[in-house]
């Protein structure tokens, strides 16, 4: 059980929040800074927004999601993808799950956000 959700919703960034729901002893979570935006075309159809960073740099930073708490990471994307226009678009991020220090399971998750306002 891990969820994303966001908070705190601008045009050129967030508030991620990745919440694990169960304890299973010797299994960690962790996250890296990582992650993909996406638009909403037309009804159904989602689209990467397109990166204004020709060859983006992540940082080293790996965080960790505690056993039924929630983690808070601030994500400003201007850097990647500048300031976003109005629309419906989502994040998609990855977990990772090791079991007992072995392993390197990866575990999608995906959040939707409006940002409203004139074209």
């Amino acid at each position: 059980g891990v969820f994303l959700d966001v908070r705190n919703v601008t045009p050129t960034g967030l508030t991620a929040v990745i919440r694990r729901y169960e304890r299973i002893e010797g299994l960690e979570l962790t996250c890296e800074e990582r992650y993909t935006l996406e638009r909403l075309e037309g009804d159904s159809r989602w689209a990467e927004v397109p990166q204004i960073a020709e060859n983006p740099i992540y940082s080293d930073a790996v965080y960790f999601i505690s056993n039924e708490e929630e983690t808070e990471i601030g994500i400003d994307w201007e850097w990647l993808y500048g300031k976003l226009g109005p629309g419906t678009y989502r994040i998609r991020w990855s977990v990772y799950a090791y079991r007992d220090g072995q392993g390197n399971e990866e575990i999608p998750l995906k959040a939707q956000f409006l940002l409203a306002g004139s074209p």
